[in-house]
């Protein structure tokens, strides 16, 4: 091999490498990962979530009119400190950042690195061990929305001492991910 072709070949090389480098880099540039706002108030937080159904009303937006509703219901409320890891920010980021993408015309790579987020909550952190009662606060997102779309939001309400209520409304909020496995996307609504 001639000493012509061997560097050719590590320029190609060296090409090659710098057009990868500068994809990754281009990436966290264009979709960083960003971290919510520690929370100024004294309290820890704490975050659970909830799916409740009523048998006795039905939804009125689910394609079968004979479903029961049903709701996904996250609380974030002031808790214990805990060593414990921080929540994620999206439970169910695989069903919800694909809605998201779609709603607003972007590729689902430009979401992705929602997965990786963390909150200051900790899931199932015991209740706060306070004499004072715990205003509540009730989140919703609008249509289109998730119930973590206001993260920030309900994370600075607890640790000044509110319990905050977050509710995904199946068929209105972007997707919502039910335990058993079904997913309720507003597109999917009965029209």
């Amino acid at each position: 091999m001639s000493t012509r072709s061997r560097s050719r070949g590590l320029a190609v090389g060296l090409l090659t490498v710098s057009c990868a480098l500068a994809l990754v880099g281009a990436k966290a540039v264009l979709f960083p990962h960003f971290r919510f706002p520690t929370p100024t108030g004294p309290y820890a937080i704490g975050t659970a979530t909830r799916h409740w159904v009523d048998p006795t009303r039905r939804d009125i937006l689910a394609p079968d009119p004979e479903q029961p509703r049903e709701l996904m219901v996250q609380f974030w409320y002031p808790a214990e400190r805990s060593e414990a890891r921080p929540a994620p920010y999206l439970d169910d980021a695989a069903v919800v950042t694909p809605a998201l993408a779609r709603i607003f015309g972007v590729p689902r790579m430009a979401l992705d690195h929602l997965a990786a987020v963390r909150t200051h909550a900790v899931a199932g952190a015991p209740v706060a061990d306070d004499p004072t009662r715990f205003p509540v606060v009730l989140l919703l997102s609008g249509l289109g929305g998730f119930r973590q779309s206001t993260t920030f939001l309900a994370e600075e309400l607890v640790s000044q001492g509110f319990v905050v209520v977050g509710i995904d409304l199946p068929y209105a909020a972007a997707a919502v991910a039910f335990p058993d496995g079904r997913v309720a996307e507003m597109g999917s609504r009965r029209r």
